[in-house]
Parts: structure tokens; sequence; C-alpha cells
């Protein structure tokens, strides 16, 4: 299985097209056809790639992960008859409808794709711990606990599974969910604040390098573990006191860098 953190910076040398560490916004690339959450897919300059997105699953509404839907649909319209098949549960379906897709804040594109002739997305009801096949891979959200409802997946294609979870405290239902999977093959998990904002990470439900090593002490196996989520005016410090945890078989993830796992 392929996976991919999509980039949402450009670095020092932009001019020459190279990408910037900084991570601001989620979208995580699966093969090619399917992206967990929407923060930066539509942002991104190839547009070739966007229009081999077919899925988009969302694992909750702030905006760092719905924030270039809008643009994502923009740029792909009329290249699937059924337009994105976006994958949401009753409560990130509702702040869509909302606060994002209103004709305020932008164009009802829902709306437009319900009474039109050619549909931009086509919305697909989720709930926690019923899988979803597309595209031969299954994916199944697990409820985490974040500030409002939020789901992490498990990502699974009969040879390699993950356990995404991009925004989330502490938990336990996440960690019993993945040391029941014989052929987890990887753990992409968020370390948001260093350890001087843990207040700010308790607030906001967030983890720190402590929690986070925490976290993955409760894995029974031994996948290959990517840190993401990294607070970008925090990265180094971040980066520097997971090192210092001792997390085995640590990976930060980088984006624009595909990994097999």
């Amino acid at each position: 299985m392929r996976i991919e953190l999509i980039p949402s910076a450009v670095g020092s040398t932009a001019l020459g097209g190279s990408t910037g560490l900084a991570q601001f916004l989620t979208s995580i690339r699966i093969g090619d056809s399917i992206c967990l959450d929407a923060g930066s897919i539509g942002y991104h300059a190839d547009l070739d790639l966007q229009r081999s997105v077919r899925h988009v699953f969302l694992s909750h509404s702030h905006i760092d992960h719905t924030a270039s839907l809008p643009m994502l649909l923009d740029n792909v319209f009329g290249v699937h008859p059924e337009g994105v098949h976006i994958y949401l549960t009753k409560e990130v379906e509702t702040a869509l409808r909302e606060d994002l897709f209103n004709d305020r804040t932008w164009p009802d594109f829902i709306r437009i794709s319900e009474e039109g002739p050619q549909p931009l997305l086509t919305l697909h009801r989720i709930e926690p711990d019923l899988p979803v096949v597309v595209e031969g891979i299954t994916i199944t959200p697990i409820s985490v606990d974040h500030v409002v409802p939020t789901v992490g997946f498990v990502v699974d294609d009969g040879n390699s599974a993950i356990v995404v979870a991009t925004d989330t405290g502490p938990s336990q239902t996440l960690w019993d969910v993945a040391n029941a999977i014989p052929h987890l093959k990887a753990v992409l998990l968020e370390a948001s604040f260093p350890e001087e904002l843990s207040w700010l990470a308790d607030v906001a439900k967030h983890l720190t390098p402590r929690l986070f090593a925490e976290e993955i002490g409760k894995l029974a196996g031994d996948p290959t573990l990517f840190a993401l989520h990294l607070k970008a005016t925090h990265r180094d410090e971040i980066i520097a006191e997971l090192e210092r945890a001792g997390v085995d078989r640590l990976v930060i993830m980088e984006p624009g860098t595909p990994y097999e796992v």
C-alpha cells in the first residue's frame, strides 16, 4: 500500500518548486484514488494528481481537514460522472451543509449536486466501526477523542493494514482495534504540540511527544510508526522530543514523500 502526506507548503526555494516540510493542512493519499481528509489535496499544483482522486474520507469538520475540498471539487468537476465520492459522519455532513457549502462561505455544492444534472460530489454517510469498501480497499472509521466528533481510520487492502489518527487525545478503543489486526504494517499518529504546550494539547485534545510515546506503548505489535500533524512553528522541538522519548521504528512523515507499507 502506498501512502503520501499531501504537501501544504513550499520551501524557501519556492521558485524552483521544492516542497517544504512544514505542514499546515491534512490530506493523506492512499494509492492514487483515495484521500483521507481534504485539507490540502485541492491546493496541489498537479491537476492530474487531483483528478485521480475519486474518494475522500473526512475524519472531522475542522478547517485544516476540509479547507481545500471546495477547490478539489472545482478542479475535478466533469472528470467523474458522479463527482467526487465524499464519505462522512452525520456530524461532518451537518457542518459542511451549515458552515461551508452554505452560499455564504462557498456556493452550496451539495444542493447543486442533488438538484442539478451533473453532480460535483456524492455524499456517503459513514458510522464508526462499520467498514466501507472502495477500490478493493476496506476503510473502517474508529471513534477517537477530539473536541468535535472525530474518527480515525483503519485502511486494509488485505495484505497490509494501517491505522490513521491525525487528530486525537489519548485513546484506548483505537489501540484495541489495532491490536486485533494481524497484518498491521503502520500507524500514522499525530504529535501536535511540544511538552511546553501540554496544557494546550489537553484542552484541544491533541498529543505531545510524551503522550505519543504512551499511546504507542498500548500497541502489541511492531508496525512502523509515522508521526504527523506537527505544528509548524514547533516542528523541530517536537521532533527532538520524540527522539528523546526513545520511540522505536519512528518515522517523521514528510509531505510529498510516498511510503510503501
